[in-house]
Parts: C-alpha cells; structure tokens; sequence
C-alpha cells in the first residue's frame, strides 16, 4: 500500500515504466553548474567560485536548493556557485572526489555531510545497503565519519585559500528525542568540536531548526523511514508539481518533505546561514 500513490502517478503518466523511467531522471540528473564545469569557468574570468559541498540535500533535486537560492541573492556580485552535491553520498564518498572540488580554486567551500552517514546506522539492512550501492571499505560507523570530515577538512586547507565552513547535520525527523535525532546530536558534538580545531566555521543550522520546529505546536511523532515517503514525495514534486513545501504539509512535517530531505522553507534557512558566512568571507 505504501506506494499506491506512485503506482496511481505512473499510470496516469501512460504506463509504469516510462514514468519510473522520468521520475528516476528528474531525481538524479547532475546540477547545473557542477565541479566538473570549474576549469572552463575559470578560464572565462570567474574568479569567485563558491563550492557547496554535500550529499542528496545539496544536491537538490529530491530537496529544496538552497544553492540555487544563493546564486540568485549574489548574482550581481560575480559569484558562481558550484554545486558539488550527490545523492546518497557518505563522508567517504565526498572525500573521495575532494580533488574536483581542490581544482576549482574556491574562494569559499561550504560542507554539508552526515545525513546518510547517521541513516547507515539505523539499521543492519540500511547499512548494508549503503556499503553495497559505494563499495565502501569498512562499515560505515561514527569512526569511519569522523576519519572521512577530518580529512576532508585536512585536504581543503593544505591544498586550497578558501575560507571554510561546515554546517551542523540537519534533523531526520521533527521528534527530538528519536533514535536517529539523538545519533544526530551525537555526530553535531563531533563537527563542533573539530570546527573549533581545525579552525573553521561552524554553522549550526541543526539548532536553527529546532528553534524553529520546538516554536510550533503541533510536533510530530517519530518517522517510519521505511514507509516510502521520499518516493511519494519525489512523485508529488515532478509529476503532480507540487511544492517541496506542499509536500512537507501532507506530511504533517514543518521542515522536512519525507522525514529526510529539506522543503523549500529549510532549503532557505541554510542559503541564510551560508550567506552570512560567505557575506563575512569575501571583500565587497
């Protein structure tokens, strides 16, 4: 029953198949301005590139884009932004391509990683599926994180002048006493702690969240992260056209579409966190 909806989406679409087929491409294609783009954007004169660094949130396109909300507030300032975001990526796997993001030459790099490193967690199946989908080399605990953020903090400092900041992991779920929240909070220690060490800035858009969720009412209870919900709400967003925001709305949700991924209302407060960050970083 869980994706009856979908089931119902496809088949208004003409068939299965094909509609799996274009919620699939919708979901995943490359944003559009990727790490991959850098040199020739540096040959053209660009000399301000920002680079956001992350997994699926900001990647965006099963998320609000925050980085295309910045791109637009700082488009009369020269600055590019380059979106350096996969779906489903670990720490791990963001390391592994630091050296795209070394190539761009950055004047500013934000880091947003962590959410599937906590997901991994949740379960032996969930965490086996993660080690299967990136081949990774061991399990993907709190230690394998840790090791992953050092060292992509590390890299980007020896081997580039950006100015740099790593953002708090954002909620799974809006209940704050949760299994995952509490593992949140307990991999938020971490990337404060090495914010302060390594001399980075730490930007706490988890609190900021909370601040906002904790001023409503109505909370809700603990996400079932097996109900289906990102595909639902991937379907809503690309063939019902529905807002991220609506989507969070059915969801009895205030921040999040499906438990994980952020609506357009949390997509902004991160462009307002980054923001200031890069407002403070870069001479006017």
């Amino acid at each position: 029953m869980k994706y009856l909806i979908i089931l119902i989406i496809l088949i208004v679409m003409g068939g299965s198949y094909g509609g799996y087929q274009y919620i699939a491409h919708k979901a995943t294609q490359l944003p559009a301005t990727s790490p991959a783009q850098c040199e020739g954007l540096i040959n053209a004169g660009n000399k301000q590139l920002v680079v956001a660094l992350g997994d699926s949130i900001t990647h965006a396109k099963v998320s609000g884009d925050y980085v295309q909300l910045l791109d637009e507030q700082y488009k009369s300032q020269q600055l590019t932004f380059i979106n350096a975001g996969i779906n489903s990526r670990l720490a791990f796997n963001a390391l592994q391509v630091i050296g795209s993001v070394v190539a761009c030459n950055p004047s500013v790099v934000t880091i947003l990683i962590g959410t599937n490193d906590v997901l991994a967690t949740a379960s032996r199946d969930r965490m086996q599926k993660y080690m299967d989908k990136w081949q990774l080399p061991q399990t993907p605990d709190f230690d394998f994180y840790k090791v992953s953020v050092i060292k992509i903090i590390e890299t980007l400092k020896t081997k580039t002048t950006a100015k740099i900041a790593i953002f708090s992991i954002p909620l799974i779920g809006e209940t704050p006493d949760s299994k995952m929240n509490k593992t949140v909070a307990h991999y938020n220690g971490f990337i404060k702690e090495i914010a302060i060490q390594r001399d980075v800035t730490y930007l706490p858009l988890n609190e900021r969240m909370w601040q906002y969720v904790n001023a409503r009412d109505d909370l809700d209870e603990a996400c079932d992260l097996e109900a289906g919900l990102m595909e639902k709400a991937i379907a809503k967003h690309y063939v019902l056209g529905q807002s991220w925001d609506e989507v969070s709305a059915q969801n009895n949700l205030h921040l999040l579409t499906d438990c994980v991924h952020l609506n357009d209302r949390a997509a902004e407060m991160v462009a307002n966190l980054a923001g200031d960050f890069i407002a403070a970083s870069l001479p006017n």
